[in-house]
C-alpha cells in the first residue's frame, strides 16, 4: 500500500472555508487586475451570465481558460483574472 507524507496528502481543509457568493467582489477585481474600463461592462456581463461570484472561482481547475474564452474572454483577460487570485486576496487581507 502506497502511503503519502503529510505533505503531498490531501486533506479537506486544505481548500479553506467555502466560497460566499459575492458579486460586488468581482466587480472589485475587475478593476483590481487593470481590465480596459471599454471593457469592464462587458465582462461583468459575461462573468455575470456564468455564474461567476467570487474571485476564487478563477483559481477552480473546472473553469479553464478554454472555457472562458467560450465565454467571449480575450486571453490578456483570462490571464489577468487567473495570475492575480492570491494577491487580490491578500490586498482585501490588508483592509
Amino acid at each position: 500500500m502506497l502511503k503519502l507524507s503529510s505533505k503531498k496528502r490531501k486533506t479537506s481543509d486544505t481548500t479553506g472555508p467555502p466560497i460566499v457568493p459575492n458579486f460586488d467582489l468581482i466587480s472589485e477585481y475587475v478593476e483590481f487586475v487593470n481590465i480596459n474600463p471599454a471593457q469592464q461592462e462587458k465582462v461583468l456581463k459575461a462573468l455575470a451570465d456564468n455564474e461567476i461570484d467570487h474571485p476564487k472561482l478563477f483559481d477552480s481547475k473546472s473553469i479553464t481558460a478554454d472555457c472562458m474564452r467560450r465565454w467571449g474572454l480575450a486571453n490578456g483577460t483570462i490571464a489577468c483574472f487567473k495570475d492575480n487570485v492570491i494577491q487580490y486576496l491578500d490586498h482585501l487581507g490588508s483592509k
